[in-house]
């Protein structure tokens, strides 16, 4: 066995020597192919050349008897006025009597036209008339010097001939040249007499070319004003013509035949090269493309199937159901936190982490369920044959533990977790691609809903996605058609008494809905790219109400997409000039969000707002990981403590030492501290204990409108009495909670 395969190796060429075969054909067939075009247009041209001369020749042997012809003519010039009629003058078309230096016929003969029908062809034959005058001849170069001739010298007669093409309808034209001694008694005379020319005219007819090209031995023959251009014709200039018509007829094109007879001999052979070559290499081109189609079908990171191949299989398995019966699940899955570990580690970590994401999955999967990756960190999962709803959330769940379990990278280890967005066929729909789109509005519900978990479609998610997507171009035309407004919520001092600063909070007054809080639609503009156009438009409306509130500093949340825009700072510095605000009366809140992609980034824009005199607040401190990195790295002026420890600082010990630690902590590194959510007067004495620097809240006011701030404002910044805001209090109840503007107010 193993010879007999050693032996079929070596008779088979490999595909290395079979590629040198092909380029060397490849290259000897080029090269006879161009050998083969070079002869082609060199016995070509040689032939349309000998067709030149051979035309030239029969076509000057034409015109030379034609003036033969008209010089018999000349010899009988009437002395007395009158001409003879000779039957060789009927071959002409037209016979004038012309004034050489006037260029202008004096009479035609009367079988031949009138003196009038000369004009046309006047500037024509203007060349030739004036070849007259470098005439050899004594007799006839002295008349036409002097303006006449002796009346007692011989006649002198000299003559020329040319080819010409009027509205290209061609003339065998000759001229004989004679001194009138009488033809016109009334005429005014040099020395007893002028000089005149016989001017004869033929129409080159079928029978005239004929005889040429007859002559000439060459194919049909034609007379224009100018070559026509067309590829199968020849055309010459015949000596003498002076530039004035052109013969064309049909060339033989030898060369052509050429090309035809060993044409035919390389196409014969390059066909069977290239058969032998097909079948030779079969083979490998079946596994060539079997290969292809893989990769065609398939990821190459992962080597999971990919969007094509997985709709593919997805349609099959759907034909299955019905024909057949059953159900199938299919689960679309994100992964948390991905963007994290590319920009933390690089994208050669996070290769690595979707390689070993993919593995995982698998080992969680039956041998008949399929598992694809459909870019970036998105996969999708197809479960056939699934039993119950049961059966499917147990295989979400599988995939959540095995995507919980960190990741190796290098020395580090990392977390990924995902979200799930589940549907099932045919309950949900029977055609993929809505069954595709149904497991997406799931996985979106997921996502939204804190991620790290499964969500099961149901119809209520279609109302919800079509209210989504109208409420999106709404708020486009809100944003374009001023149908937003600002709101702003004051910061007071720690007694409560005195008004230092407003949030500005954007609302939208929606022409059906009434006042839209921003809980609503701020999240909708972050996922669909509104949010940049939302948060210039609250910037600028806070920059010019601020100008009208005195001396205090105005707060604008920042969103992290908001933050990270290449022109942020420049769009930032731009308000402040287009509004004439100082620079020191406008505070920007950011969340850690904003700073924990890319520290370095951050780092840079919060240094050139600083430089411009814009301060800087750390929003919702301590709810996130990191925050004391944060406070030793970047330059920030104030921190603002979460809501979310206030409202149980009088059930539980723990929060009371959180809030504890962070009053102490931001006094101590020279920072304002802002307390958020503030309802009760016990959680405003608990603050004035600790020493926090201000406090924002219902129990001092709600958002309200920039016009209650400037009465505010112009009371000498005195705060009304403070209304405690209690869990059974009516008015809490009944007005919705005043999110802050993540991203955009």
């Amino acid at each position: 066995m193993g010879l007999a395969t050693s032996r079929q190796h070596k008779d088979v060429a490999s595909p290395k020597s079979l590629m040198t075969i092909s380029l060397v054909t490849s290259l000897t067939l080029v090269a006879m192919v161009l050998v083969l075009a070079w002869g082609r247009g060199n016995h070509n041209d040689a032939a349309e050349t000998e067709d030149g001369r051979s035309l030239q020749s029969a076509a000057a042997r034409e015109l030379l008897l034609q003036t033969r012809e008209l010089e018999g003519l000349a010899a009988a010039a009437p002395r007395n006025g009158q001409w003879p009629t000779l039957p060789d003058a009927r071959k002409f078309t037209h016979v004038f009597v012309v004034d050489i230096a006037k260029n202008s016929a004096v009479s035609g003969l009367k079988e031949f036209g009138q003196a009038a029908d000369y004009k046309p062809f006047a500037p024509l034959l203007k060349g030739l008339l004036a070849a007259l005058r470098d005439d050899s001849r004594p007799a006839l170069r002295g008349a036409l010097a002097d303006g006449g001739v002796d009346a007692a010298s011989e006649q002198a007669t000299t003559n020329v001939g040319a080819y010409i093409a009027l509205e290209n309808v061609g003339y065998a034209a000759s001229i004989v040249a004679i001194a009138d001694l009488g033809l016109d008694a009334a005429a005014a005379r040099v020395n007893g007499a002028r000089v005149v020319a016989l001017v004869g005219l033929r129409r080159l007819d079928s029978e005239f070319l004929n005889r040429i090209a007859s002559n000439a031995g060459i194919g049909a023959l034609g007379v224009v004003a100018q070559p026509s251009g067309d590829a199968g014709l020849a055309s010459a200039i015949v000596e003498g013509s002076g530039g004035r018509a052109f013969f064309e007829w049909r060339a033989d094109r030898p060369g052509d035949r050429l090309v035809g007879q060993i044409g035919t001999m390389l196409v014969s052979f390059a066909a069977l090269f290239a058969g032998l070559l097909a079948w030779r290499t079969t083979t490998g081109l079946v596994d060539s493309e079997s290969k292809a189609k893989r990769l065609a079908g398939h990821d190459l990171l992962s080597g999971l199937p990919n969007r094509l191949l997985f709709t593919d299989i997805l349609e099959i398995e759907l034909e299955k159901i019905e024909e057949q019966g059953g159900a199938l699940a299919l689960f679309y899955i994100d992964l948390d936190r991905f963007k994290e570990i590319n920009d933390s580690f690089g994208h050669e970590a996070g290769d690595r982490v979707i390689v070993a994401v993919a593995r995982r999955m698998q080992e969680t999967l039956r041998a008949t369920d399929t598992v694809a990756r459909f870019g970036g960190d998105e996969f999708a999962i197809l479960q056939p044959n699934v039993k119950s709803l049961y059966d499917s959330e147990q295989l979400a769940r599988r995939v959540l533990a095995a995507l919980r379990e960190p990741f190796d990278i290098g020395d580090n280890q990392v977390r990924v977790g995902a979200s799930i967005g589940m549907a099932l066929g045919p309950a949900d729909a029977r055609d993929g691609e809505v069954l595709m789109h149904c497991a997406d509005l799931a996985l979106y519900r997921a996502k939204t809903a804190g991620r790290n978990r499964f969500v099961v479609f149901n119809q209520t998610m279609v109302a919800q996605h079509e209210q989504r997507r109208t409420t999106e171009q709404e708020l486009r035309f809100a944003i374009d058609n001023d149908q937003l407004v600002v709101y702003y919520q004051p910061i007071v001092s720690i007694d409560g008494r005195k008004l230092v600063g407003v949030e500005a909070l954007v609302r939208w007054n929606h022409p059906v809905r009434g006042m839209v809080p921003p809980s609503e639609f701020i999240s909708l503009a972050e996922s669909r790219g509104l949010i940049l156009p939302l948060g210039e438009y609250v910037l600028r409306q806070a920059c010019k109400d601020a100008r009208l509130l005195g001396g205090i500093r105005v707060a604008v949340n920042v969103s992290a997409i908001q933050f990270r825009h290449r022109n942020f700072v420049q769009t930032v510095e731009n308000m402040l000039a287009e509004t004439g605000l100082d620079p020191a009366r406008l505070e920007l809140e950011l969340t850690e969000g904003v700073v924990v992609d890319d520290a370095d980034e951050a780092e840079n824009a919060m240094i050139d707002l600083r430089a411009m005199g814009v301060r800087l607040a750390l929003d919702d401190f301590g709810t996130g990981y990191s925050s004391l990195i944060y406070l030793r790295r970047f330059a920030f002026d104030k921190i603002k403590i979460d809501r979310s420890f206030l409202e149980s600082v009088e059930s539980t010990g723990e929060s009371a030492i959180i809030v504890h630690s962070v009053v102490h902590l931001g006094r101590a590194l020279g920072l304002t501290v802002t307390a958020e959510g503030i309802e009760t007067p016990e959680q405003h004495r608990f603050l004035q204990a600790l020493g926090a620097h201000e406090l924002q809240g219902y129990m001092f006011s709600r958002p309200v409108p920039v016009q209650q701030i400037i009465a505010i404002c112009e009371n000498n910044y005195v705060m009304p009495p403070p209304i405690p805001v209690y869990p059974d209090d009516e008015v809490k109840t009944a007005a919705p909670s005043p999110a802050p503007l993540a991203g955009a107010a």
